[in-house]
């Protein structure tokens, strides 16, 4: 063991780990010297844990309190003949909800592959799928549920492919608050294109041809031209018909005519948007939230025939690539609010919809990712018209419409004010998980509480489709 004094006051600890791929005897061994280590500094079984399987270097601060706020600790890895260093973030550093983030210090690889890791299913899978495509090609983003998963629950064949990796507690928001913190977090650092994909095994069409795409441009030296060409072609897609100088009677409201390819989805659903769709109400107060929507703000049938047309598609189960000039094509505030609107049941009321949990903006979103989000004809909000609520870690905000004038306001909920508004479109606490079944109204009077299996009268069970 060396230990090297830095500028900054932390002291950099280097341990010689054997990788999981050494003899057992040697493992054993040096396995036995890393736990001497930690005892003889008075750490937990949990810091012995984190030491297992690779070389690794760990920076600890003088001062654990401020470790907490800017803490590092980088793993060095032998990756591609070059030795990376691995950066962990922690509190504020990691970037809310999350509690804990890795990052590898150095340029980001070509494309992203973002798995949200839920309930500490094995995704070991992925090992097997990205086999002889290199790290700098394709970086797993890991986002782990805990407490089922955690970043330091990945074997060490995957830990060599994640190019970051975070701790966020699990939510109803299940893989929007996971997105939302990735585009939030990587925003001045993306790659070229973000695969949004669940943990499952499918290994659909679409995903195979991307990989083998990877694998040979990988093998031939060029696979950052390869992700160019297939992210011009998504935007080229993503843009079709959406130009504003064309007749607005006849051109398109929303990107239409999208192919599995293109956006590497499994399959791609096209609706109508009928008077009785049932997302109608909550795209409507998405769109007056977050989009400059202009005299459409008004009554939600309006305002959805207006700025969205007679019908939208959009890829299953939220499964699908983007691009890292359309993800910056959203402000960073942006991000911020999405993650909080879907990790807070009832962030944003209504005189529209009286209760929206965050499962519900799961489910809407899953469905107005292309149409409403990544939608180039649609122009963002000023920050400042929701910034002073949505923004706000633990307020609950309500939006003000004003039909005559075609307008509306977010701002932060009063109950004596908005308690007895009659909702239009109401979402009772008995069906959506709450903890208080017999009051639709102000059951939760702040944010802070996340969602999913903290409710003693809802087992997570109850809450999956």
């Amino acid at each position: 063991m060396t230990t090297t004094p830095r500028n900054d006051g932390v002291v950099a600890v280097r341990f010689d780990v054997a990788s999981a791929r050494a003899k057992a005897m040697r493992a054993f061994v040096l396995l036995g010297v890393v736990a001497i280590v930690a005892l003889a500094r008075g750490e937990t079984a949990l810091g012995v844990a984190r030491r297992r399987a690779t070389t690794r270097t760990v920076a600890r601060a003088a001062n654990d309190g401020a470790a907490m706020d800017a803490g590092r600790e980088t793993r060095a890895m032998t990756r591609e003949g070059a030795v990376w260093r691995h950066e962990e973030m922690l509190g504020a550093a990691a970037g809310a909800p999350a509690t804990r983030a890795w990052r590898w210090v150095g340029r980001a690889p070509a494309a992203a592959y973002h798995v949200t890791w839920c309930c500490g299913n094995s995704i070991d899978h992925l090992v097997v799928r990205f086999r002889n495509v290199s790290a700098s090609a394709l970086g797993l983003v890991i986002v782990a549920k805990v407490p089922e998963s955690r970043c330091e629950y990945l074997s060490p064949a995957l830990w060599e492919r994640v190019w970051m990796c975070a701790d966020v507690p699990n939510s109803q928001g299940r893989e929007v608050d996971a997105m939302a913190w990735y585009m939030r977090q990587a925003y001045d650092d993306l790659p070229r294109m973000t695969l949004f994909e669940h943990e499952d095994k499918v290994l659909y069409p679409s995903m195979a041809s991307f990989v083998n795409a990877l694998r040979e441009g990988d093998a031939r030296g060029d696979v950052r031209d390869v992700v160019e060409t297939r992210a011009k072609r998504l935007e080229t897609e993503l843009r079709r018909g959406l130009d504003r100088d064309v007749d607005p009677e006849t051109a398109p409201r929303v990107p239409l005519g999208l192919t599995e390819d293109a956006f590497v989805a499994e399959r791609v659903v096209k609706e109508l948007l009928h008077a009785e769709y049932s997302y109608r109400p909550f795209f409507a107060v998405f769109l007056r939230t977050f989009f400059d929507v202009g005299v459409a703000a008004g009554e939600n049938s309006t305002l959805v025939d207006e700025v969205l047309g007679e019908r939208i598609e959009w890829p299953v189960s939220a499964n699908f690539a983007m691009t890292s000039e359309m993800i910056r094509s959203r402000s960073r505030s942006f991000w911020e609010a999405l993650m909080r609107l879907s990790t807070c049941d009832g962030k944003l009321t209504s005189g529209a919809n009286e209760y929206v949990a965050a499962l519900e903006w799961a489910h809407t979103l899953e469905r107005g990712w292309i149409p409403i989000v990544f939608n180039p004809r649609l122009r963002e909000r000023p920050i400042a018209d929701y910034a002073d609520c949505l923004l706000d870690p633990v307020a609950r905000c309500y939006e003000v419409v004003d039909v005559d004038a075609a307008a509306s306001k977010i701002v932060r909920y009063d109950s004596e004010r908005f308690g007895n508004v009659v909702m239009s479109h109401p979402q009772g606490a008995d069906s959506r998980g709450l903890r208080v079944q017999s009051d639709r109204r102000d059951v939760v009077s702040r944010c802070g509480a996340y969602t999913w299996k903290d409710h003693e009268n809802h087992p997570r069970i109850q809450l999956v489709e």
